[in-house]
């Protein structure tokens, strides 16, 4: 069924575990593992389950590195393989997806912003939302958060495949996934490419934001990381930094070409994934303090990163709310709670193209900038 490669075989694991398949298959690592959702971890000890192709895992990594490193906090990380998803996650949280967080106390978290609002409120130092008394970096925060959470994962989408086709073996589909002979032709009719065409991904100017960007600064909001930083990581860690040449699992098509297009981005993945977001001599080479800027002021440079938002992303989020709304109101969802009711679920669904996590998270930015 499948050609002989590890990225194939990895993925058949991985649905055969989350549908329940070889559950019995219980080693004696996903054991211990198990038995430590019973007990809360080692007092400050904080568990990451994660995969590095995770959109949301680089994001929450980086942030957790930071932590770790400015808090005391005991960190450690855990390949959500198979066997975990199965045995530990799914019975956790009844959820396969990634990163999942499991804190002091024991409880497991999924939602990458919910697990980071959790950690703030057990380790405050640090922090990585700025003071209230400064609504306009807390608002830049919160909009370029959600912009690489939700918005972000379109152009992901490109830089990740806009340049497959060609057939090469890093960039091939597992052989049950790939139905026409020819894998150019998968790609662009019933793959990825179709997809791109469907979300609407065309290019994107926002690595050449950034890029001009770190050119002043080292981070968004200046010599420190913040949510904002963090919120970006996500697609362009997993999707761009990471080199073929040092995953297996990588790229070296998108890589390649943010290492030669835009060396400060890359520069920002690994001081703020890879070194616990210190920022080393870029703060002092251009005479800045290592703290957010002074009197509540937010980089021109960033300016047109916002506009990104409230010109592409805005609609659509206004359109989606609108949507979702109307939706909520229908007899559709009456029906459809009743039914979920009657099977034994939590709640009845949500259609996907409403955006309903993203509009779930529309009302926290004003109650976060303490309006």
């Amino acid at each position: 069924m499948l050609k002989g490669d590890g990225d194939a075989s990895c993925v058949l694991q991985w649905l055969l575990a989350v549908n329940g398949v070889g559950a019995k298959r219980r080693s004696e690592t996903t054991v211990k593992l198990e038995r430590s959702l019973d007990s809360p971890l080692a007092s400050g000890s904080i568990r990451l389950y994660s995969w590095q192709l995770s959109y949301f895992s680089g994001k929450v990594r980086g942030y957790l590195r930071y932590k770790a490193r400015l808090c005391n906090i005991g960190f450690d990380e855990v390949v959500a393989s198979p066997a975990v998803v199965a045995e530990v996650l799914l019975p956790s949280t009844g959820s396969s997806d990634v990163p999942q967080v499991q804190l002091p106390d024991g409880r497991m978290l999924q939602d990458s912003k919910e697990l980071i609002d959790a950690v703030e409120l057990l380790y405050t130092e640090a922090p990585v939302m700025p003071p209230l008394g400064c609504p306009r970096q807390r608002l830049a925060c919160q909009l370029i958060e959600l912009l690489g959470d939700e918005w972000l994962l379109v152009p992901a989408y490109h830089w990740r495949w806009a340049y497959s086709g060609d057939g090469s073996a890093s960039q091939r589909m597992p052989a049950f996934m790939r139905p026409l002979p020819n894998h150019r032709e998968h790609n662009q009719e019933l793959g990825v490419k179709r997809g791109m065409r469907v979300l609407g991904v065309t290019e994107c100017t926002v690595l050449q934001i950034l890029e001009n960007h770190f050119g002043h600064h080292p981070f968004i909001l200046g010599g420190r990381p913040s949510a904002a930083d963090f919120g970006l990581l996500g697609p362009l860690y997993a999707h761009l930094y990471r080199d073929g040449a040092a995953f297996v699992t990588g790229d070296p098509v998108p890589g390649a070409m943010l290492r030669s297009d835009f060396p400060r981005v890359v520069a920002w993945c690994e001081r703020l994934h890879d070194g616990g977001a210190i920022a080393g001599g870029t703060v002092s080479d251009l005479g800045l303090s290592q703290d957010w800027l002074p009197r509540d002021e937010v980089p021109e440079t960033v300016l047109p990163l916002l506009q990104v938002f409230f010109c592409e992303m805005w609609p659509v989020l206004q359109s989606s709310c609108k949507k979702l709304e109307e939706y909520l109101r229908s007899p559709w969802f009456a029906v459809a709670a009743a039914s979920a009711a009657c099977l034994g679920h939590r709640g009845p669904s949500v259609p996907g193209s409403a955006c309903h996590l993203t509009a779930w998270a529309v009302p926290e930015i004003p109650r976060a900038c303490a309006w």
